[in-house]
């Protein structure tokens, strides 16, 4: 090291680097209610089918502290849904579902993220039970469920998509 550097070098004792460590590690037990928002891009659909996706996000047990539709340059401009209680909305020109999710993204610092599609819909514990998991164990950065497939006849089954997840 060059003279600077070994003057810098100085000022980082042990004893200071270890307080650094551990004030990181302070900052990661603290605990924290989990927030969550949901994240909504919808491009030229139904009115049907975004209401479906809003009220199962309204209905889920354990609350969204956000719910973002991102209209992704639609036709439609969808205005009866700013009447909805605890929906926020975001026009942009089209420029893609990706862009459109990370747009609602940006909108947002709640800890965790859900994104669904507007023609989807989620089940009342759906929340509740992703985020038990990524709280219990907090190396775990994404979690995802299996799919209920819904048919035109109104018949539905658990897709055997996506399979289980292997760590190796």
């Amino acid at each position: 090291l060059g003279a600077n550097g070994r003057e810098l070098a100085k000022q980082w004792t042990w004893a200071k680097s270890c307080e650094l460590v551990a004030g990181v590690y302070r900052l990661a037990m603290v605990e924290e209610k989990p927030t969550v928002s949901m994240i909504i891009p919808v491009y030229n659909k139904p009115d049907s089918d975004l209401i479906r996706a809003v009220v199962s996000c309204q209905q889920q047990t354990l609350k969204p502290d956000r719910i973002i539709i991102v209209n992704d340059g639609s036709n439609n401009e969808y205005n009866f849904i700013k009447g909805y209680k605890g929906v926020e909305y975001i026009s942009q020109s089209n420029s893609g579902v990706a862009n459109a999710r990370n747009n609602g993204i940006a909108h947002t610092s709640s800890k965790y993220i859900c994104c669904l599609d507007s023609d989807d819909w989620i089940e009342p514990t759906f929340l509740e039970k992703c985020i038990k998991e990524l709280e219990a164990n907090r190396s775990i950065g994404i979690v995802y469920t299996g799919l209920r497939t819904h048919n035109s006849d109104g018949s539905s089954i658990i897709s055997q998509w996506p399979n289980a997840f292997n760590p190796d």
